[in-house]
């Protein structure tokens, strides 16, 4: 049993038809799947994962690959893929692994700057040091110039302190880098490794229940007559086949989905042909 409350109307049964509303498909799955707040309050059995692939039938979407839909129906049935281990231990490795933030430009930089300052206090320091012997030379006045030699050579050597800290601090990210080079390597082998499984994992299921979804491709066979359709969408150079569609409707009816389905898509004449043909608790739109 299903039950729809609309902020005027409630519906309920295992067909519901909610065409005469405004309710939009998106608000109605997430309320279904307790995925946000909305205006609607649907009681139902809770959804099973499945349901993120088999949950909605419509021309709006891309309908999922033959394998994709027919490997949310195998879950549905309680079958798991022997990949299964494989691919959780690689995808909680991968989520286990962080690559480090590094900022070799700004160490870098910091030992240009203080290479760059220690260069003109050098040429300072010679310009004043030819000047004190000049004045010696002419018995001219040398305070001035001593003081400010004095001060030259101690921030010199504050310059030098700072540019060797910096090529320090350089040489330390410089290693970070090239440690995160390897955790990005390791990380986008991970990546391809859990593509890998889940690709095998589809394949697995899917082939666990084609000899059903054969045998029922042939009860949905009536609706032949809807030929190509269009999407909606705002891509016009991408069409639905009708095998798309009843694909994606034959893997719904082999599916052991708990929470109803929403179908936006004009295929049925009414609620309860879609409920039969499907073999599912349906909401029409």
């Amino acid at each position: 049993m299903v039950v729809v409350s609309t902020p005027h109307t409630v519906y309920d049964g295992t067909a519901l038809d909610l065409r005469d509303t405004n309710v939009a498909a998106a608000d109605l799955l997430a309320a279904i799947r307790g995925e946000s707040p909305t205006a609607l309050d649907v009681t139902c059995s809770s959804p099973n994962p499945p349901h993120d692939v088999l949950g909605h039938v419509s021309l709006d979407d891309a309908i999922p690959s033959r394998r994709a839909l027919l490997a949310a129906a195998a879950r549905s049935r309680g079958h798991t893929a022997p990949q299964r281990p494989a691919y959780d231990a690689a995808l909680r490795k991968l989520r286990e692994l962080e690559v480090p933030t590094v900022d070799v430009a700004t160490a870098r930089k910091r030992v240009a700057d203080a290479g760059a300052e220690e260069a003109q206090l050098r040429e300072r320091m010679a310009t004043l040091r030819g000047r004190l012997q000049a004045r010696r030379e002419t018995d001219a006045e040398t305070a001035s110039v001593t003081t400010d030699l004095t001060d030259t050579a101690a921030r010199l050597s504050e310059v030098e302190t700072e540019r060797i800290a910096a090529e320090q601090a350089l040489d330390r990210q410089e290693r970070r880098a090239a440690d995160a080079r390897e955790v990005r390597q390791r990380r986008l082998e991970l990546e391809d490794r859990v593509a890998n499984l889940e690709r095998r994992m589809r394949a697995s299921l899917a082939e666990r229940i084609s000899s059903v979804f054969d045998e029922e491709r042939d009860s949905l066979g009536s609706l032949d007559a809807l030929g190509s359709l269009e999407f909606d969408g705002a891509d016009a150079d991408v069409s639905v086949t009708f095998d798309d569609l009843l694909t994606q409707l034959v893997a719904v009816r082999v599916a052991d989905l708990a929470a109803p389905v929403v179908v936006s898509a004009s295929v049925f004449t009414d609620a309860r042909s879609a409920a039969r043909s499907l073999d599912a608790s349906v909401i029409l739109l």
